[in-house]
Parts: structure tokens; C-alpha cells; sequence
């Protein structure tokens, strides 16, 4: 029976299942282990490709996406997801910070930037503010 507590329920399910698109496997168990502890499930792929298929097929409120990845990096990735009409927040993880890079980052159609090596405060700020909005 769906009762307006368990749709709550579903709907903050949802909000705590996340996609890291990372291909370097340290900075991948890093990262999860860092959402984990704060409460979120995480799959992670390994290239954009991946994660425009698992964003299709998905239920991900919001993707951290690394920049630099083979077969498919994360601008390029970010602009096919915008293209096929995602509305997935997508957040630019890379080791780059300038702002050229940046730029490129938000000119994807990603939403927002976070420098690596990444910080719990970061995340946690960057993540409570796309998922209010």
C-alpha cells in the first residue's frame, strides 16, 4: 500500500543514490568511501560512455563526473546527456582547477565544479545545494 510516508520514503531514497564517473580505481574508492559515510549509495562507472548509459538508465538525482577519462571525458559525456534532454545534475571533478577549465566544465552543461583532491566540505556543500534545488 503507498501511503504518503512511504512515497517520502522512496522519494529520499532516490535523493541518496548517486553515479561517480571516475576511471582512476584509488580516487574511486576514495570518493565512495567519503559518500558512503555521509549516506549516500553510490555506483560507479569507469568512462563518460558508461555514464551516459547508466544516467539513461538510471535513477541518479546527480553524477560526479571526472573531467579526464578515456573513451569518452567528461565534458563530452556531459554535453551528450543535455543533447538526448537529462536533467541530471552533473558535477565536474577534476585535478585542473583553473579557470579555463572550469568554464569548459559549465559550458558542457555540467552544473558545478569541485577541484581534486576533494574535500568532505566541499562535497557536502556542493551536494546539499543541488539536491534543494
Amino acid at each position: 500500500m503507498l501511503t504518503r510516508h512511504s512515497l517520502r520514503e522512496q522519494q529520499k531514497q532516490l535523493k541518496t543514490h548517486l553515479l561517480l564517473a571516475e576511471d582512476n580505481p584509488f580516487n574511486q574508492r576514495v570518493t565512495v568511501l567519503m559518500l558512503e559515510k555521509l549516506g549516500y549509495r553510490v555506483d560507479v562507472v569507469e568512462n563518460g560512455a558508461q555514464a551516459v548509459s547508466a544516467a539513461q538508465m538510471g535513477h541518479y538525482p546527480l553524477l560526479l563526473m571526472d573531467c579526464q577519462m578515456p573513451e569518452m571525458d567528461g565534458p563530452t559525456a556531459a554535453r551528450v546527456l543535455r543533447d538526448l534532454g537529462s536533467q541530471v545534475v552533473i558535477i565536474a571533478l577534476t585535478a585542473n582547477a583553473s579557470t579555463h577549465v572550469r568554464d569548459a566544465c559549465l559550458k558542457a552543461g555540467m552544473n558545478d565544479f569541485l577541484s581534486k583532491p576533494i574535500s568532505r566540505d566541499a562535497v557536502v556543500q556542493a551536494l546539499q545545494h543541488w539536491q534543494s534545488v
